[in-house]
């Protein structure tokens, strides 16, 4: 058991060592996407104290409450991050690796 768990750390630190520049500039990324989506809509929340939910398709503004404001706006970051960024950052991560991997087999197999 200890030996499976060595290994899966080993392979866990050897994933992040070769891909700690790609990490850092995912996350970073992925934070200015997230700062970009919150700054106008916080900005607008402060003069107009309207609150609109965009999980809601055609949802129109309404008064509300900062707390309603702040949940509505995670629930809108975490859509954007894990059903439209968290993709892309892993097809953008994965397929040079898997592009590199299709050649290599090519190449051994002429």
């Amino acid at each position: 058991m200890n030996n499976i768990l060595e290994i899966i750390q080993k392979s866990i630190d050897e994933f992040f060592n070769k891909f700690r520049q790609e990490i850092i500039i995912t996350v970073g990324f992925i934070l200015f996407v997230d700062l970009m989506i919150a700054i106008p809509f916080t900005a607008s929340f402060t003069h107009t104290h309207l609150v609109r939910n965009f999980m809601v398709f055609g949802s129109l503004p309404k008064p509300g409450t900062f707390s309603q404001f702040a949940i509505n706006g995670i629930q809108w970051l975490a859509f954007v991050d894990i059903f439209i960024l968290l993709p892309a950052v892993i097809w953008s991560l994965l397929m040079p690796h898997l592009v590199d991997y299709i050649k290599k087999i090519r190449s051994e197999e002429e």
